[in-house]
């Protein structure tokens, strides 16, 4: 891990913080950022730069630039005093992660996490390159990662949440559409934001709100044929969680994150589509992996990122939402004959290939 800040103090004070969070990581404080590139020689591709926005030498914009060239495989993180500057638009996806300061632990959690997820994806060296120097993969708005904030306090801000969200009146239609969907099968309507992000909970709400920005964004480069049929399929498999979870031995929760998971694949389907005019070759099956790999940046929890894994269920096994995402979405669309056969060399192996084939022949009907 490499920090660079022109302020000694704050090098130390970083250098304290997370080593209190994380005792065994390496730390190497650089205090002129021209010897950035020097430091990444000697010591390697480290897993996290964190760099200041403001210096004297050069900026922190220029110190990630380089970084994205020299070690594409590291995540970014760029710390700030400007707090009121929206960056999210403004720095290219050079940045991973933007703190502005004074950060909390909770932030720095969440990037040392996502440093430790990114090597469970099963992605190659070559993948993770390619995906550290894209510059344009999708980043959230400072106005969602806000509410997305709010939505990951223990206890969640719902209220307050609901009050952002407010002010985004297609984002408000949304939610509460969802929230009176089948997928949920509640009886009684809601009518307002407040009311809808109580009932779909901070997971849920979290889902929806970065779907509802992803497709928005997609908008611009995909036709509404494409993202009505992407939509709907995340849909139909969130919807059929409900009637799988008992099936599987999943409890109420599981059922719930499943539904969540189901609702977030729709992000890489988007994504590649969007990103294939700029000589992204991934195919569609590669769109679960990319959806996980996003989720790592944007800070959803490891089981809801790996229940995104369904094309890697081989060496997932253990992962009952990566499991059930499996069986749902074999459910929905046709996949690699490879991925199949390991999906039923896993379901037998845990005695539950009986119970997915019924089910499957079921919904099929």
């Amino acid at each position: 891990m490499i920090l660079i800040d022109d302020d000694a103090l704050l090098l130390k004070a970083l250098s304290r913080a997370i080593l209190h969070i994380d005792f065994e990581c390496e730390l190497k404080a650089v205090n002129n950022p021209l010897e950035f590139a020097a430091c990444v020689e000697e010591l390697g591709e480290p897993d996290i730069i964190f760099s200041d926005l403001v210096m004297p030498e050069c900026s922190g914009l220029e110190v990630l630039e380089q970084a994205r060239i020299i070690c594409p495989t590291a995540l970014r993180c760029l710390l700030s005093g400007e707090v009121a500057t929206d960056f999210s638009m403004q720095v290219d996806n050079l940045a991973h992660f933007y703190l502005a300061k004074p950060f909390t632990k909770a932030q720095l959690v969440d990037v040392i996490n996502a440093s430790k997820l990114l090597p469970l994806l099963g992605l190659t060296l070559e993948e993770r390159s390619e995906l550290g120097q894209l510059t344009k993969l999708p980043v959230l708005p400072e106005t969602l990662i806000d509410t997305l904030r709010l939505l990951r306090l223990s206890p969640p801000l719902l209220e307050q949440a609901a009050d952002l969200i407010s002010l985004n009146p297609p984002l408000a239609a949304k939610l509460i559409q969802i929230s009176n969907s089948a997928m949920l099968g509640f009886a009684s309507p809601v009518h307002s934001v407040q009311q809808a992000v109580f009932r779909l909970g901070s997971e849920f709400t979290e889902a929806i709100l970065t779907c509802f920005e992803i497709e928005k964004i997609g908008n611009q480069r995909i036709s509404p044929k494409q993202l009505f049929e992407i939509n709907n399929k995340a849909m139909k498999k969130a919807q059929l969680a409900k009637s799988l979870g008992p099936v599987l031995d999943l409890e109420k929760q599981d059922i719930e994150d499943l539904q969540v998971v189901c609702l977030l694949g729709a992000i890489g389907e988007i994504c590649i589509l969007q990103l294939s005019e700029h000589s992204f070759n991934w195919q569609m099956k590669e769109a679960t992996t990319l959806s996980a790999y996003l989720l790592t940046l944007w800070g959803f929890p490891g089981d809801i990122v790996l229940g995104e894994l369904i094309c890697q269920s081989a060496t997932l096994g253990a992962k009952k939402l990566t499991l059930a995402h499996a069986v749902l979405e074999d459910a929905i669309a046709s996949q690699d004959p490879k991925w199949k056969a390991s999906v039923q060399k896993i379901l037998f192996e845990k005695e539950l290939y009986d119970k997915a084939i019924d089910w499957r022949k079921r919904v099929s009907k």
